[in-house]
């Protein structure tokens, strides 16, 4: 896969889709009130046939990409790639990302208790990312920022989460282990001299962006290794 990647690199052609504006925004959301309002006397699937059904499609269920599908997320990966290397001193664009959109592209195919992804599933899994990317990501004319990363908040929480994240790394490295209780992400905060004020929503923001994966109870797993 790294070597498709690296190999087509130069020939990636897609673009992010600008932000919608406010008033896009809204109308999106007034339009997806209607359709739930419209169809609210489907019948509900019973929360226990839903969790044999989960169970069945995890089991049974997994789904394969094909070379349309895999040219859809690579091409898309790269584009963020370009975008990221036009940033000063943004936080890195890993495969961990690609990573986390084959897997999506599979969970929506498996949904559906197909044998192979489409070009739809990877295209909205593409639009998730997109969308999940516009707050944090855009400037003010609605174009992908990636030094705006951390909220879009400047440089400060920008630069306390970089240097969490180069703490998380080196421990990591130090233990043999890539995870973490909440407690010792606090001390290496503290090592850090990063505020204790803003820790806790900076763990919400690596969390969201996926360079920190929640494990279980106050425990979580660095994406970076």
């Amino acid at each position: 896969m790294k070597s498709k990647i690296q190999s087509q690199e130069s020939s990636a052609s897609q673009h992010f889709v600008k932000s919608p504006s406010i008033c896009d925004s809204l109308n999106d959301s007034y339009q997806l009130l209607r359709k739930l309002q419209a169809n609210g006397g489907i019948k509900l699937i019973p929360h226990k046939v839903m969790q044999k059904y989960i169970s069945y499609a995890r089991k049974f269920s997994q789904p394969r990409l094909t070379p349309e599908v895999s040219l859809i997320l690579q091409n898309f990966y790269i584009e963020m790639r370009k975008q990221h290397k036009l940033s000063y001193n943004s936080i890195p664009i890993t495969t961990r990302q690609l990573e986390s959109l084959i897997r999506m592209t599979k969970a929506r195919a498996r949904i559906e208790l197909r044998a192979f992804c489409t070009t739809n599933d990877a295209e909205e899994v593409i639009e998730i990312m997109k969308y999940s990317m516009r707050d944090t990501f855009s400037d003010e004319l609605g174009n992908i920022d990636f030094d705006r990363s951390i909220h879009g908040s400047g440089m400060s929480k920008h630069s306390q989460a970089k240097k969490l994240i180069n703490f998380l790394t080196k421990a990591a490295a130090t233990k043999g282990d890539n995870c973490f209780l909440i407690s010792e992400m606090k001390d290496l905060a503290m090592q850090a001299k990063i505020s204790m004020n803003s820790f806790s929503s900076l763990l919400d923001t690596l969390n969201d962006q996926g360079f920190l994966l929640k494990k279980g109870f106050q425990l979580y797993q660095i994406q970076t290794i």
